[in-house]
């Protein structure tokens, strides 16, 4: 199963985009493009809103290029592998190790009963 890509494209050249409306506490609604948040309107009613968004988007679009742009993500070190081995020569690891073990079957043996 291939899952759909944004935008979906029709075949009567139409795109639709996923939109959020949200009423404001002084009774306008704000309305967004959620792949182009830059692109919102505030209107008086819902209507209103969607339309003007509908130019908005339009009028966006009209001088926007949208490419595909693939980029190699850069290697992160892992934070935790600084502290990797470092108790390896600590002459107490071993005893600390089996405390650990000690605590755990203890805690095991709790739950079972």
């Amino acid at each position: 199963m291939i899952a759909n890509p944004k935008p979906l494209i029709n075949l009567v050249n139409k795109v639709k985009y996923e939109v959020g409306i949200k009423k404001l506490p002084k009774g306008n609604y704000h309305a967004f493009v959620l792949d182009y948040p830059s692109v919102r309107v505030i209107a008086n009613s819902q209507d209103e809103a969607i339309k003007e968004l509908s130019q908005r988007l339009q009028n966006f679009l009209k001088y926007t290029e949208i490419i595909n742009l693939e980029i190699e993500l850069p290697k992160r070190e892992d934070p935790w592998m600084k502290f990797a081995g470092m108790f390896k020569d600590d002459p107490l690891f071993d005893q600390v190790l089996e405390a650990i073990q000690d605590y755990r079957n203890e805690i095991d043996a709790e739950e079972e009963e």
